[in-house]
């Protein structure tokens, strides 16, 4: 499968997840690996068939469709890994994927390749800036998304991670997963002002202007927001807003994405009781939430 370009010594493998290739000479640099290793390979093929090594990789968060192929990729290459401070902690020890979603022990079901990838070394925490294969890696925190999502500049190319997300997505799941939407709302204003000439997430394609995609996530958060707001106007307990929402916003939850939603949603209330619109209380042994 050929790697499509982007710029300069940039290129990407399309997919569910895009898997970033940054050469140089005859060595090469992942930025994430996809699920597993089925998608990598395809990488791995084509860069043996150039007599090129994969030297690093570089993990922009741990969500498990971004390291999943990590350790394929390490065992038939040596390749160093990369990753943000936290985020490497989950790299390493992948069981706190499910356990941070469940808030216990994971149920077997939430032990899947899509929420618990198979773990990896982490050789080196990333900093402002590092030399990889010859060429200068600037590192840009862009939390929100995930405790320390990192984005990678590289030729003047930033592959932003899941800081953004595409319309097809954002229609299709209607909920974006958030570890803290404060952070996220605070990352996407901020990178209204990147002056970089490509972006590139790692679901969807590439651009030289993001501005229009940073305004439709935005407006995604705020009208999620509302909904939560308007629902709340009667008090609700965690799970009853789960399904609520749901429910308004017609979807159907899979085992997965129940857990998935509902942390998202958490994160709202926070942002929301953090800004005083909303507020919770234990009552009769139930956590209720309402609106202020």
């Amino acid at each position: 499968m050929e790697l499509k370009p982007v710029h300069s010594s940039v290129f990407y493998l399309q997919g569910p997840a895009n898997i970033g290739v940054v050469i140089h000479e005859d060595k090469a640099v992942l930025i994430d690996t996809g699920l597993d290793e089925g998608s990598v390979r395809k990488v791995l093929k084509t860069l043996e068939g150039q007599s090129i090594q994969v030297h690093a990789i570089i993990n922009t968060h741990a969500h498990a469709d971004h390291f999943g192929g990590n350790h394929f990729v390490v065992k038939r290459t040596g390749a160093l890994v990369y990753a943000p401070d936290i985020e490497e902690a989950i790299i390493r020890n992948p069981i706190l994927e499910p356990f941070y979603l469940y808030g216990a022990a994971p149920l077997d079901k939430l032990k899947s390749k899509f929420l618990m990838a198979q773990g990896s070394n982490v050789d080196y925490i990333l900093k402002d800036k590092m030399d990889i294969i010859g060429l200068e890696f600037q590192f840009i925190p862009i939390p929100g998304h995930s405790i320390n999502q990192t984005g990678v500049l590289v030729q003047d190319v930033f592959f932003c991670a899941d800081a953004i997300f595409p319309p097809e997505i954002i229609e299709k799941y209607k909920i974006l997963y958030c570890y803290d939407v404060k952070q996220q709302k605070e990352t996407l204003a901020w990178m209204k002002t990147f002056p970089y000439e490509y972006y590139l997430p790692i679901h969807g394609e590439p651009a030289t202007d993001i501005s229009n995609l940073i305004d439709l996530n935005l407006k995604s958060i705020e009208n999620l927001e509302n909904l939560i707001l308007e629902i709340l106007s009667t008090p609700q307990k965690t799970e009853e807003l789960i399904k609520t929402v749901g429910d308004t916003l017609h979807l159907e939850l899979n085992f997965e994405q129940y857990f998935l939603t509902g942390n998202t949603l958490k994160s709202y209330l926070t942002s929301l009781k953090a800004e005083g619109k909303v507020n919770c209380v234990v009552e009769k042994n139930s956590l209720r939430w309402f609106k202020l």
